[in-house]
């Protein structure tokens, strides 16, 4: 299929590990009719597309028989590989992390979000201060995204972002923002290192392998 071109962003996040950024739109353009239709169940056009476009680019990506597992919850496992992934989508972007090592976890996010509406669900003013001072873009909605990675690798339920969910220690480092990630849940607790940075226009956020 080739669908190298068309990827907006492709880098190394950590050692054994990689993050590829599309549009699914133009991925979905590259596709036939049998793999736009190949999704059964009551889904909407733009969740077959997120679908399509996912298995799409992992497919390319292994050049094999590599294939997406989803579970009930619609969390992403390999058939056909020991790597470990983890899928975001924002309107027409889609990321896929790829990692020797695990868990991972990314998010995107568009940049100009408002989601000042629901900031007193998943944080604090406090919390959000400490990324303010880094004089970095988008500072709630970074804290969003990383909180977005958090949630994803707790094996449990009845999760509460601004409860159980923590940023702690934000820093800078040229053009990305460290910090790290606790959970801290009745049924499970757990250390993070997170990453936020910029790919215009987007915000990626994700858990580092490796300690910066």
């Amino acid at each position: 299929m080739g669908l190298n071109s068309l990827i907006l962003h492709k880098f190394t996040p950590n050692q054994g590990a990689e993050i590829i950024i599309a549009r699914i739109g133009k991925v979905i353009e590259q596709l036939n009719p049998v793999q736009l239709n190949a999704y059964e169940g009551n889904y909407s056009l733009e969740r077959k597309a997120q679908l399509a476009c996912a298995d799409a680019l992992v497919s390319d990506y292994f050049k094999s028989d590599v294939v997406i597992q989803r579970n009930a919850s619609g969390a992403p496992s390999l058939v056909g590989s020991e790597l470990h992934i983890s899928i975001s989508h924002t309107y027409d972007f889609m990321a896929i992390y790829l990692s020797e090592k695990g868990p991972v976890a990314i998010d995107i996010e568009l940049l100009g979000r408002d989601i000042e509406r629901i900031k007193h669900r998943f944080t604090t003013e406090e919390e959000v201060a400490a990324f303010e001072a880094l004089n970095f873009s988008e500072p709630l909605l970074q804290v969003w995204g990383l909180k977005e990675c958090l949630f994803k690798v707790i094996p449990t339920n009845k999760v509460l972002f601004k409860n159980h969910l923590f940023t702690k220690r934000p820093q800078q480092k040229n053009d990305r923002v460290i910090c790290d990630g606790e959970v801290r849940h009745p049924h499970f607790n757990a250390d993070y290192s997170m990453v936020s940075c910029i790919f215009e226009p987007l915000i990626v956020s994700y858990i580092s392998m490796d300690r910066p």
